[in-house]
């Protein structure tokens, strides 16, 4: 078996299984004191020579933030170069970034094949999630057999919960086989019943015949043969006539109770409809939801999901989702009131040919028309008092176009706010790009929280290019007003080399600076470097105090370093 100090340097000289190695030795802490960002730095190393394992290991790093700033969207990259290459674990988990849209834009398909690679390799978790999806129809075709199929082999390794679910499927097909063989065998019953109950009044018939004289019985049978059509008609008019006096004594409000009940379950079936598309991105769905939950058609009133799905089916070209996203906006109804957004909208609508979004714009235009030959009348009067020479105003299209390049400005605070709002798709739906423009006002004008969050989108690559520089930019604008959460990103993106050059000092600075604030993340990672002594000289005491500072907190990973520290001791 190699020693440490040859793996070492075998990946010193690039040998790729050797750092792949020596990135899982400091990550267990095994021979070595435990170290998450050294563990990085050589799974970076090794997944850029496409070791698949690295790779792998790489993506959880920064999934889980270990060591490195968390990042999904660098998750996804690297799970699914280790998927590519047929990493079943990488798989699963690419699986479960799709289908919970973490890093990347929800998407079942996805979600479904990924699953179905890492099932096929004998992923339980993968095969029980396969089930679900076949039993639900999400980017598969719903199918109760190869749900039962994917529960099964989970099932058969253990999976307890699919277990659970085949149990379920199957006592629910076996209640249904029984009430089926139960109705069944009453139909049977029933017909046997009726049979015997026509032979019995057939054989009566034929006695009564018997007693009948000839010449009698070929009168009625010629008086039956004449008039059965006429007596069947009658019989059918009769019933007709008892129904409506039937239906004379229910009251005309019952009548109405009935036909609401009726509408009402097929409203819900609709809407069951219309959710289960428009989930799978049918802009169609989408836009008819929107009209629901604004018109509250058999669900609650709500113009924030109204306004959410307006907006999903609108950034698929749908014009009439356009139009009532820009009524939305317009009157404020499940999003902030801005006219300029309501023109963004209308005239997306209107460049399909949309003739209300088209309407909309001229009676605005006019409107704005009108307002300026008032101004201008008003201007033109004290032009000629004064004998100065008419200066020409900005035309009306002028005025949109530039309303339509951004909002009027607000303060700072409340474009941050709105800006986490289109972030976090709280009451108004999710859009990275809305909340990068937000975050950008309120960061040009000193907001520190703005530029944190900016910085964070150009470090996930959200709404804007991925760009380490943008993020150390915008990360350092808020570090230098105090912001912790900034200082410690600023001091990783300094530690790995990411958008400014590798400087170990510059690390350790923000991290400090951090870390006196009660950052538990820079004073885990400030007990690392005094442990190892990067940069500064090795000093557990120093190296203790930041642990235990961090663990405090709750940090389990300072906590494990303060248990090993104090075992070797």
């Amino acid at each position: 078996m190699a020693s440490f100090k040859d793996i070492l340097e075998a990946a010193e000289q690039g040998n790729a299984v050797a750092q792949y190695n020596l990135g899982l030795i400091y990550r267990k802490g095994e021979v070595v004191p435990q170290d998450d960002t050294e563990a990085v730095g050589w799974f970076l190393k090794s997944a850029q020579q496409d070791n698949a394992k690295a790779q792998f290991n790489l993506a959880w790093m920064y999934q889980e933030g270990r060591g490195v700033a968390k990042s999904d969207s660098k998750a996804v990259k690297w799970y699914l170069k280790a998927a590519q290459q047929g990493i079943a674990q990488a798989q699963f988990n690419l699986g479960l970034m799709y289908y919970n849209g973490k890093g990347v834009p929800r998407d079942y398909v996805e979600a479904a094949r990924w699953f179905l690679e890492s099932a096929e390799q004998g992923i339980a978790n993968a095969q029980f999630n396969l089930g679900e999806m076949y039993q639900e129809g999400l980017g598969v075709p719903k199918s109760y057999i190869e749900a039962i199929n994917w529960y099964g082999k989970a099932a058969e390794q253990g999976h307890e919960d699919a277990q659970t679910k085949l149990d379920m499927m199957r006592r629910k097909r076996r209640d249904v086989t029984q009430d089926d063989a139960k109705a069944a065998k009453r139909r049977l019953r029933e017909a046997e019943e009726e049979q015997e109950e026509e032979e019995e009044e057939e054989e009566e018939e034929e006695e009564d015949a018997q007693d009948i004289p000839a010449k009698v019985r070929e009168e009625i049978k010629d008086v039956t043969q004449e008039d059965v059509k006429t007596a069947k008609r009658r019989n059918q008019e009769v019933e007709e006539e008892e129904e409506e006096e039937d239906t004379r004594v229910i009251p005309d409000k019952v009548h109405e109770e009935i036909k609401d009940v009726r509408r009402g379950d097929a409203k819900k079936k609709i809407l069951k409809q219309y959710l289960k598309a428009a989930e799978q991105g049918i802009a169609d769905a989408q836009y008819n939801l929107g009209l629901i939950f604004q018109n509250g058609e058999g669900v609650k009133q709500d113009y924030d999901k109204a306004a959410k799905w307006y907006h999903k089916a609108a950034e698929q070209g749908f014009a009439d989702a356009q139009y009532s996203l820009g009524e939305m906006y317009e009157e404020g109804l499940g999003v902030p009131q801005s006219g300029a957004e309501a023109i963004k909208w209308y005239r997306r609508a209107a460049r399909q040919g949309h003739a209300d979004a088209q309407n909309k714009l001229d009676n605005m235009c006019e409107e704005d028309e009108a307002e300026e030959e008032i101004l201008a009348q008003e201007d033109t009067e004290g032009v000629e008092e004064i004998g100065l020479e008419k200066v020409e105003t900005q035309t009306v299209s002028e005025r949109i176009d530039e309303e339509t390049k951004g909002a009027p400005q607000e303060d700072a605070k409340e474009q941050y706010k709105l800006g986490m709002m289109y972030k976090n798709g709280e009451g108004i739906a999710e859009d990275y790009a809305e909340a990068v423009k937000c975050f950008l006002k309120a960061a040009e004008q000193g907001f520190a929280e703005a530029q944190l969050n900016l910085g964070d989108m150009y470090q996930e690559g959200l709404g804007v290019s991925q760009s380490d520089e943008e993020a150390v930019k915008w990360y350092r604008k808020a570090a230098e007003q105090g912001n912790a959460i900034a200082q410690y990103s600023l001091g990783l993106k300094y530690f790995f080399g990411e958008g400014v050059q590798r400087d170990f000092e510059e690390a350790v600075k923000w991290y400090l600076k951090a870390a006196q604030q009660g950052n538990e993340d820079a004073q885990f990672n400030l007990g690392g470097i005094y442990e190892e002594g990067i940069v500064v000289p090795k000093n557990n005491d120093e190296a203790q105090m930041w642990y235990r500072k961090a663990a405090e907190q709750g940090n389990e990973k300072a906590k494990y370093r303060l248990e090993v520290m104090n075992r070797k001791i």
